[in-house]
């Protein structure tokens, strides 16, 4: 079986204090990296701002955002402020990073350019990353970006660069993620379905599929690139505690893909997961449980996949 890393996506607590005790019990319990969402819905923080709490409270586990929606800020502050995370974490950082969903523009009143144009930009953005993490002063011109004799240190730690992961699942993404990316997510999976009864897991193993083509065809080593998912979930010790989790977290079955049950029903689901070769999972507790059901898993599931 292929090796896996597991993530915890941390939701935001009632308080900023709050939040950031669940990512260090993310490390005390030995999960590989924390990942904060880039959404400016209700109750959620400021991803980066959130992001540097975490990195001064932890010392080893990774932290990832994901994924950044590179509208939100211009170029120029968006790479000076990874560079900063980086350097406050001591080179931990997981930088994702993509060109938004529809509805976080909507309800906001943002201006948001057409799609074909916001991969444009994203594209200009991940080339021009690399010197702005590097090299100590650059000039680029592109179509919207343009940088003239900047220096943009501080540098961040990890060279060439922080591991890059793109979120996204079109063609032109996908195309992204082949040249830029350490790693790859699909995002919003329901909308590359065949149809309805198509699984995520076989929306992944076939978008998964084309990447390693558009990297066949550029020269670039597929293997190179870990396939990272979210997994939502419930569970409990006992299946009558698993199903009444499972009821109570159906309001977001309109939205991922959830799974449920005992440690030996969410083993068997991970299992699939890593039978396709997905690197790295985001686990997403939706009964947290004051930390239970993070301490359960780390327990009865994870040593499987050591």
């Amino acid at each position: 079986m292929s090796q896996v890393e597991f993530g915890v996506y941390i939701p935001s607590a009632s308080t900023a204090a709050g939040t950031v005790e669940r990512a260090v019990l993310a490390e005390k319990l030995g999960f590989s990296a924390v990942w904060v969402p880039d959404l400016i819905d209700p109750g959620l923080m400021e991803c980066m701002t959130l992001s540097a709490a975490i990195a001064s409270s932890t010392s080893h586990i990774r932290v990832g955002i994901g994924v950044i929606n590179f509208m939100y800020r211009s170029p120029q502050l968006l790479l000076r402020t990874l560079a900063t995370l980086d350097q406050l974490s001591a080179g931990r950082l997981n930088i994702g990073i993509g060109v938004g969903v529809d509805f976080s523009f909507e309800q906001y009143g943002l201006l948001k350019p057409p799609y074909a144009d916001r991969v444009e930009q994203l594209a200009e953005t991940l080339e021009v990353m690399r010197l702005h993490f590097n090299d100590e002063k650059f000039s680029y011109k592109g179509k919207t970006l343009k940088f003239r004799n900047l220096d943009p240190r501080p540098f961040p730690c990890q060279q060439p660069s922080p591991p890059v992961l793109v979120g996204g699942g079109s063609r032109r993404m996908l195309t992204l993620a082949a040249k830029y990316g350490d790693m790859w997510e699909i995002g919003g999976w329901k909308s590359y379905r065949k149809d309805e009864r198509e699984t995520k897991l076989a929306v992944l193993t076939r978008k998964r599929k084309e990447l390693d083509d558009i990297c066949e065809t550029i020269g670039r080593d597929p293997t190179s690139i870990i396939t990272v998912s979210d997994f939502w979930f419930t569970m409990a010790e006992t299946p009558e505690a698993a199903q009444k989790a499972a009821d109570k977290a159906k309001p977001w079955a309109a939205h991922y893909e959830l799974h449920g049950g005992t440690p030996s029903d969410i083993k068997q689901d991970i299992e699939a997961y890593v039978e396709q070769d997905i690197g790295h999972i985001i686990l997403s507790f939706l009964n947290l449980e004051r930390g239970e059901t993070p301490k359960l898993f780390q327990r009865e599931v994870a040593p499987a996949f050591i």
